[in-house]
């Protein structure tokens, strides 16, 4: 899967399956041998470590300031965004360049967002409609009907152009 770009399909067929039986991969990914070959490889434990390491994912962002810049103020203005943090200042002979590491707000967000999908914090989706039929007979339905063509029957009527005589 990797090889192919994470598409099922693409593999399956790379592994040997027919192209019709790789056009449907649920087939494949919903049987009992594929959900215990993912449990090998990929064990619950595993799996909350690597996200856990995502909802606190950092990378690493640089800062130019001028060569004569002390080192205690660098250190101030990088810190004073919060959870910034200095990891080393390298001198060059035009300036100092501050590393820090900073929050990866965008892989944090996704995983956040894989973590509340997982515990069912998203509520579906609900619409509500309130049918005033819902509760009425045929009977009544007929008469409502039968009034409603009759009101229709009227308003044509009106709207038909008068003779000039």
């Amino acid at each position: 899967m990797v090889e192919n770009g994470g598409n099922i399909g693409k593999a399956m067929i790379a592994a040997g399956y027919s192209p019709a039986t790789a056009k449907t991969p649920q087939k494949l990914t919903d049987s009992r041998g594929w959900q215990e070959l993912i449990k090998d490889y990929f064990s619950d434990k595993a799996l909350v470590q690597l996200h856990r390491s995502l909802l606190f994912a950092e990378k690493v962002k640089t800062y130019t300031f001028t060569k004569n810049e002390d080192d205690s103020f660098i250190k101030e203005v990088i810190e004073a965004v919060s959870q910034n943090k200095l990891v080393y200042v390298r001198k060059t002979n035009v300036n100092k360049i501050a590393y820090y590491s900073s929050p990866d707000y965008p892989i944090r967000g996704n995983a956040l967002h894989l973590v509340y999908k997982v515990k069912g914090l998203y509520s579906a989706t609900k619409v509500a409609f309130d049918d005033p039929y819902e509760n009425m007979t045929d009977e009544e339905l007929d008469r409502r009907i039968a009034e409603t063509e009759a009101i229709v029957k009227r308003y044509k009527a009106s709207q038909k152009p008068k003779s000039l005589a």
